[in-house]
C-alpha cells in the first residue's frame, strides 16, 4: 500500500476528535445507506433510460446482483482520515446516482459542504426519502446539480461553488477517459491547495494523467484495483 503525504489537520470539534475513519466504518455506512443492491435503471424525468448503473459498491468486497464491490474501503480509510478534523471542508461528488455516497459524507463530516453532481438527479431524489429514514443529511449540508462530464464546465462550477475551492472530489461518474479527463480539468481551477482527487472504476486512465500530473504538480496513486487518487506534491 502506497503511502500518501498529507499535510497538517485543522482544529476540529469533539465529533471528530472521538470518530475513527476505518474502513469497517466505511462499509457498515455504506451498507446502511443502501449499499450493495444491484443494478438500476436510470431514467430522466422523461422516462428515457440511460443504462443500468450499480449503486452502493465503492466500500464493500462483493456486490448486489449484477454488481462486484470494488473494495475500497481501507483506501478511503487511509485517504479521508486527514480530513476528520477540518472545519470547513468541502467535498464534490460527480455520479451521486441513489445518493448512498453522499449520505455517508454527510454522517460523517457534519460541518462540511457536500455537492453532487449527476447528468440525472431523478434517481437521487427518487431515493431521498428512503436515505432521510435513515438518518441522513440530518444537517442539510448537501446540495445537487445536473453535470454532463463531457462539457467543459469551469464556468459552471465557478458559479456553483462561489469561488470556494474543494478539498476532496469524487468521480466515480461515467467512469470513460474522456469523461475523467474531461472532469478533472473542469475541476482543476477549483481544488484546494491540500486536495485529494479520487477517481474510481477505472485501470487505464492514470497512465493518461501523467502529463497533467507534471504540469499541475500533483501525485498519482493507483491502487491496482480500478482507484485512482491525486494529492499535491508536497
Amino acid at each position: 500500500m502506497a503511502c500518501l503525504a498529507f499535510s497538517k489537520n485543522n482544529e476540529g470539534g469533539e465529533y471528530y476528535k472521538k470518530l475513527n475513519l476505518t474502513p469497517d466504518l466505511l462499509i457498515n455506512l455504506e451498507k446502511k445507506y443502501g449499499g450493495a443492491t444491484g443494478l438500476f435503471d436510470i431514467k430522466d424525468k422523461n422516462g428515457k433510460s440511460h443504462g443500468n448503473n450499480c449503486g452502493g459498491d465503492r466500500m464493500i468486497d462483493k456486490g448486489g446482483v449484477g454488481c462486484e464491490g470494488h473494495g475500497y474501503a481501507q483506501d478511503y480509510s487511509n485517504t479521508l482520515s486527514k480530513y476528520m478534523n477540518y472545519k470547513n471542508l468541502i467535498i464534490a461528488e460527480v455520479g451521486i446516482l441513489r445518493g448512498s455516497g453522499l449520505a455517508i459524507w454527510s454522517e460523517l463530516f457534519p460541518n462540511a459542504e457536500i455537492f453532487g453532481f449527476d447528468l440525472v438527479l431523478k434517481t437521487f431524489y427518487d431515493n431521498l426519502k428512503n436515505l432521510r429514514s435513515k438518518g441522513a443529511f440530518k444537517n442539510n449540508n448537501y446540495k445537487v446539480y445536473t453535470m454532463d462530464q463531457m462539457k467543459d464546465n469551469k464556468n459552471y462550477l465557478k458559479n456553483i461553488l462561489n469561488n470556494k475551492k474543494v478539498n476532496v472530489v469524487i468521480d466515480d461518474g461515467c467512469h470513460s477517459d474522456e469523461c475523467i479527463l474531461s472532469t478533472l480539468d473542469s475541476f482543476l481551477p477549483h481544488l484546494a491547495a491540500d486536495f485529494t482527487y479520487i477517481i474510481e472504476d477505472n485501470s487505464n486512465v492514470h497512465k493518461k494523467i501523467d502529463d497533467a500530473a507534471r504540469k499541475n504538480k500533483f501525485n498519482i496513486y493507483y491502487n491496482n484495483n480500478q482507484l485512482t487518487i491525486l494529492t499535491p506534491k508536497t
